[in-house]
């Protein structure tokens, strides 16, 4: 398999991850809400239609994100899948917090919503990178073998 088809399936995988916690987290009301779809939604002019901001919220995952990590993480000097990860995060995180959410009209690092939503949104987006990391590597290294077995065949 090649690494768009990989880091895509990663994506899917981590996007659904990422997203079934978010909605445990509205239904279960145990954490602040962080409303990442009508975060995405207020971006994209239309605040009152969540729907539009879940569908981004489903395009940047799976496609975007995942391709782009498909794209850069061989270029960073780490080889442990687990540090990339957490690089990706920590940078996904930060652009979040200080460009995302203010062009939605929130705080910086969501301080208008509690000191615990930024690190809810740490938690998800480590959730996220690190989903796609190890999903990202078993593929791969499952193509890889897989590879290797049809070419002694």
């Amino acid at each position: 398999m090649d690494r768009i088809k990989v880091a895509s399936l990663g994506g899917l995988v981590a996007t659904f991850a990422v997203g079934a916690m978010l909605l445990m987290n509205n239904a279960v009301h145990g954490l602040p809400r962080v409303g990442i779809g009508r975060m995405f939604a207020s971006l994209m002019g239309a605040p009152n239609h969540v729907l539009y901001g879940w569908l981004a919220f489903l395009v940047l995952g799976i496609f975007i994100c995942s391709n782009l990590y498909a794209y850069l993480a061989p270029k960073i000097p780490v080889r442990s899948f687990l540090v990339n990860a957490l690089v990706f995060a920590l940078a996904c995180w930060l652009i979040m917090m200080v460009v995302l959410w203010p062009l939605a009209g929130a705080r910086p690092f969501l301080l208008d919503r509690g000191h615990v939503a930024a690190a809810v949104m740490l938690v998800l987006s480590i959730v996220y990178w690190l989903v796609l990391s190890l999903v990202y590597r078993w593929l791969w290294s499952a193509g890889k073998h897989l590879d290797e077995v049809t070419a002694k065949a």
